[in-house]
């Protein structure tokens, strides 16, 4: 009999398989060249090893040179909650896999992972990157359907949202997105 899907089974069947290969993902090498990477991340350095470079495809025919070195960047972050990430690393990081996404119509399993560390650690400091990712197509929003809320001071980020005095249909949704997230 085959168990019922729902976003808790995602989210631990995920971070399972993600324990599962936590050791073994990356050789030694390259491990600390990407630790060197993220700890010392600047955009005005480093983002152009991350960011999104459209080739003017879509789907399935879409070429990133970028793409797999911004997957290894994110996958180790997501394996590694013991390094300092910068939050302007993960800012963009989420920025350009909502581009990403937008083009290749589909979004990585470990966007839930990325986005929860984001909003935990920056609150709303960044909140109008990660409505734009989240929004960006169904498969981005699908993905952070597994964001654990436990952490995050969602109170605060509505909080702010309904203060501000000009509210854009993006800040009227993540408006709508954080109060079903209470």
């Amino acid at each position: 009999m085959s168990e019922e899907f729902n976003n808790e089974n995602y989210r631990d069947n995920f971070l399972m398989i993600l324990d599962e290969v936590k050791d073994t993902y990356y050789i030694p090498e390259e491990a600390a060249s990407l630790i060197r990477f993220i700890e010392g991340y600047s955009s005005v350095n480093d983002f152009s090893r991350i960011c999104f470079s459209e080739s003017g495809c879509k789907g399935a025919e879409i070429k990133d040179c970028n793409h797999e070195f911004r997957d290894k960047v994110s996958i180790f972050i997501c394996l590694n909650n013991n390094i300092r990430v910068p939050h302007m690393l993960l800012k963009d990081l989420i920025q350009e896999i909502g581009k990403e996404s937008r083009s290749s119509w589909g979004a990585p399993e470990y966007l839930f992972l990325l986005s929860e560390q984001l909003l935990k650690e920056t609150g709303v400091k960044y909140i109008e990157t990660f409505g734009e990712m989240l929004f960006s197509n169904m498969d981005t929003y699908g993905s952070c359907i597994s964001i654990d809320f436990s952490n995050i001071d969602v109170r605060g980020i509505l909080k702010d949202l309904k203060s501000k005095e000009i509210k854009s249909k993006l800040v009227l949704d993540l408006i709508e997105y954080f109060e079903a997230n209470l």
